[in-house]
């Protein structure tokens, strides 16, 4: 596998844990099994890239010194991370199923919600995530 599939597929698996994050319960069958696919996709991930290192913009994702455009998984990602201002998101080995569920389900709060408990490196720390961290913009 390449270092790109390697990243796309990570990316479209972030990208369907996070939808399914927005529907579904921590403990439902279905959000289980799509963190574990995106556990999955990290560790592949990380053969070929550590950390994972994501930037983003409002329509796109810069990862492996590229920017990442034009499709709906990309946009969609930037969106949701630019909106919570967030610049870059890092995920390091070691990443545990735990630590991906709930960062993906603090993420996608709807955003009253999300900066009320104090925006992205805030949850990490509160949360005790410690292989995923993030860099926030500072404007």
């Amino acid at each position: 596998m390449t270092k790109d599939e390697a990243l796309l597929r990570f990316f479209q698996s972030l990208r369907v844990a996070f939808k399914n994050a927005t529907m579904y319960k921590m403990n439902h069958p279905a959000f289980i099994h799509c963190v574990e696919d995106l556990k999955g996709r990290a560790e592949d991930a990380f053969t070929l890239i550590s950390p994972l290192s994501v930037g983003f913009t409002p329509r796109s994702l810069f990862a492996d010194g590229r920017f990442w455009e034009g499709e709906k998984t990309f946009r969609e990602l930037g969106m949701l991370f630019h909106l919570r201002k967030i610049k870059t998101l890092d995920i390091r080995p070691g990443v545990t199923l735990d630590e991906l569920m709930r960062f993906s389900t603090k993420v996608t709060l709807p955003m009253g919600e999300f900066v009320k408990l104090g925006g992205g490196g805030e949850i990490l720390k509160k949360e005790k995530i410690l292989h995923i961290s993030v860099e926030e913009l500072d404007y």
